[in-house]
């Protein structure tokens, strides 16, 4: 099972399409869920927006999960190296969660959870952007592990 779990939801009706489209497109080769938590009250300072926003994501993962965080400090992969991680997380673990916090960042007792953090760019882009460019890899990844052909 892969998990996607993010903050907020998303409203704009072609990211909608777009992300239901890759998560139709991931079925076959594996069994995903994608989960949205709510994004913590605007009116809490910073520090308790992560805070609230990370306990969320936290309740969502289970103590068996392998969790790997999407952040600006992780490391980076090509899309190769990505799909050889994917089949050795899935290999090793029966869950694997991906997790994209909110726009301010990721609580430290989420970042203490994870096993591992992926950077996709230096650049910054929307959260609610950021599950479409997750989705895509993970498809891409099965593409690759299946030796199937996919655009470049």
């Amino acid at each position: 099972m892969i998990k996607l779990l993010c903050v907020g939801t998303n409203k704009d009706k072609h990211m909608v399409a777009l992300q239901k489209d890759f998560e139709k497109r991931i079925q076959p080769f594996h069994k995903l869920e994608v989960i949205e938590v709510k994004e913590a009250n605007p009116s809490f300072e910073e520090s308790k927006i992560i805070e609230s926003e990370g306990d969320a994501l936290l309740a969502q993962i289970k103590p068996t999960d392998y969790v790997v965080l999407i952040d600006l400090h992780g490391k980076q992969r090509d899309s190769i190296e990505f799909s050889y991680q994917i089949e050795n997380w899935l290999m090793n673990n029966s869950t694997l969660v991906f997790v994209i916090g909110g726009s301010l960042g990721m609580s430290n007792r989420l970042r203490d959870r994870s096993q591992d953090r992926i950077c996709l760019s230096q650049m910054t882009f929307p959260h609610l952007l950021v599950r479409i460019m997750v989705l895509e890899q993970i498809y891409r990844s099965y593409k690759i592990i299946n030796n199937q052909k996919y655009h470049k």
